[in-house]
C-alpha cells in the first residue's frame, strides 16, 4: 500500500477509558481527546473493563482434563470512577489489535500529562510534586462508513480510595504548561523518553499490581539511565558526581540518590538478600514482599533529576561535520539530520580546516542561525563515529 493509499484509508475503530488526574484539559493531545461524559452517557454505552474468559473446553489441551493450572491473559485490576473519559481512533483489522493501540497511546498521553503536570506545580509553587494519571480502557466501536459507532464483539480466551475528585481543574495552573507540554511531545532524546517511561511506570505499579521489585528498579533505572548516560566513570556513585555537576544537582539531592542507591544494592531489590523480613509477617493473602525501598513518592528526587536532565540536556545539540562533502553547496550552514526521529541533531558542512577554525566556524554559523551570543555557546570535541567523520558537542548556556 503507497502512501496515498494509506492516507485515504478511514479508521475502523474507536476505543474510549475513563482517565483520572489532577488537570484534565478538554483538548486533542496526540492523537488522543479528552472530554467529560456523564455516568449516564457511561451506563448507556455499556462502558465496562476490559475482561478475560476462560472456556473449559479449550482451557486445557484436551476437555476430558478435569484440572490443570492455567492463567489469564489480563487482568484489570482497576476500578476507576470518573465523568471524564479519552478516545481514539484506530486504523487496525481487529478489535484487539485497537485495544492495543489504545493502551500505547493513552499510556504516551498519560506520562505527558503527568510530566507537564508535575512542570505547572513548579512554576505555581516553586516545588516538584508529582500526581500520577491513570486510564481504564472501557468500550471498543467499530466505525461505519460515515465514521458513526457501532457495537462490535470481540473476546479474550474496593478497597483504598486513592486520587479523589479528579480532577482538580481542567486548565493548567500556568499558561506557559501549555508550551512545556508541546515541546514534551516533540523531544525525541532517548534518554529522556526511557528515564520519562520507567519513571511513569513506577508511578503507576501500585494500581497495575506491579510486584515491589519491580516498582523499586523503575523507579531507580529513571535515574539510573541519566546518570550512566552522562558519565563514562567506573563506579556509579563517581558517575553521579559527574552528572550532578552537569544537571546541577544539589547535594542533599546527590544524598538522597545514594541513599536510594543502597536500598537498591540492599534492599532485596537488585541483588539478593540472605533473609526476608517478610516472613516474619501474620500469615496472609495476597502474600507481601520484603522489598525495602523508599523511593517511588510524589517527592521523589527522581522527578528532579529528570527535570533537569530535561532543561540540560534539551541545550545540547550533536554535530556531525562534513568537510568537502556533498553538501558543499550549503559549506558553512547548519542542517538538520533526522528531524522526524531525533532532536538536536544537525550537520555541518565546510571546507577542510584545523579544528580551532571549524570551531570558530560552526560557532559563527549558530549565532547566524539561532541569534545566540558567541559567549553562551560551548564546544566540545567528541569521538569520530564509524566513517571518520568528526562530531562535535555543543552546549547552549542560557
Amino acid at each position: 500500500m503507497n502512501e496515498s493509499d494509506y492516507r485515504q484509508r478511514k479508521p475502523r475503530f474507536r476505543v474510549y477509558a475513563l482517565i483520572h488526574g489532577e488537570v484534565l484539559p478538554y483538548t486533542e493531545i496526540n492523537g488522543a481527546t479528552i472530554q467529560k461524559m456523564s455516568f449516564e452517557e457511561q451506563e448507556k454505552r455499556k462502558f465496562a473493563p476490559i475482561e478475560t474468559t476462560i472456556r473449559e473446553g479449550e482451557a486445557a489441551i484436551t476437555s476430558e482434563w478435569t484440572t490443570y493450572v492455567t492463567s489469564l491473559r489480563y487482568v484489570d485490576y482497576l476500578r476507576i470512577k470518573s465523568e471524564h473519559v479519552c478516545w481514539s481512533d484506530f486504523y487496525d483489522d481487529n478489535p484487539l489489535s485497537a485495544i492495543g493501540g489504545a493502551f500505547r497511546k493513552f499510556e504516551d498521553l498519560s506520562k505527558v500529562l503527568f510530566f507537564t503536570n508535575d512542570h505547572d506545580k513548579f512554576l505555581t509553587h516553586s516545588r516538584h510534586a508529582g500526581s500520577t494519571y491513570v486510564f481504564q480502557i472501557m468500550k471498543v466501536y467499530e466505525l461505519d462508513e460515515n465514521g458513526e459507532e457501532k457495537e462490535v464483539e470481540y473476546e479474550l480466551t474496593n478497597g483504598y480510595c486513592f486520587l479523589p475528585n479528579r480532577p482538580d481543574f481542567n486548565t493548567w495552573r500556568n499558561e506557559e504548561s501549555e508550551v512545556f507540554l508541546k515541546e514534551v511531545l516533540q523531544f525525541k532524546d532517548p534518554i529522556f523518553q526511557k528515564s520519562l517511561a520507567y519513571f511513569y511506570r513506577s508511578s503507576i505499579g501500585h494500581f497495575n499490581q506491579f510486584n515491589h521489585e519491580k516498582i523499586a528498579l523503575d523507579h531507580f533505572k529513571s535515574m539510573e539511565v541519566i546518570i550512566n548516560s552522562l558519565s563514562r566513570k567506573k563506579k556509579f556513585l563517581e558517575r553521579l558526581t559527574e552528572t550532578a555537576v552537569l544537571i546541577k544537582l544539589t547535594q542533599e539531592e546527590q544524598d538522597r540518590i545514594k541513599k536510594l542507591w543502597g536500598e537498591r544494592s540492599n534492599g532485596d531489590v537488585a541483588h539478593a538478600k540472605t533473609y526476608d523480613i517478610a516472613r516474619a509477617y501474620p500469615n496472609q493473602f495476597p502474600l507481601p514482599q520484603g522489598v525495602d525501598y523508599s523511593g517511588p513518592f510524589p517527592d521523589s528526587v527522581a522527578e528532579t533529576v529528570l527535570y533537569k536532565y530535561y532543561e540540560y540536556i534539551k541545550r545540547m545539540y550533536n554535530i556531525e561535520v562534513e568537510y568537502d562533502s556533498f553538501y558543499s553547496s550549503i559549506t558553512g550552514e547548519l542542517y538538520t539530520i533526522n528531524a522526524g526521529s531525533e532532536c538536536n541533531r544537525y550537520g555541518f558542512s565546510v571546507n577542510k580546516c584545523s579544528k580551532n577554525e571549524t570551531i570558530k566556524k560552526l560557532k559563527a554559523a549558530w549565532v547566524k542561525e539561532f541569534s545566540v551570543r558567541t559567549e553562551k555557546i560551548e564546544i566540545l570535541e567528541l569521538e569520530k563515529d564509524t566513517f571518520g567523520r568528526d562530531h562535535y558537542s555543543l552546549y547552549v548556556n542560557e
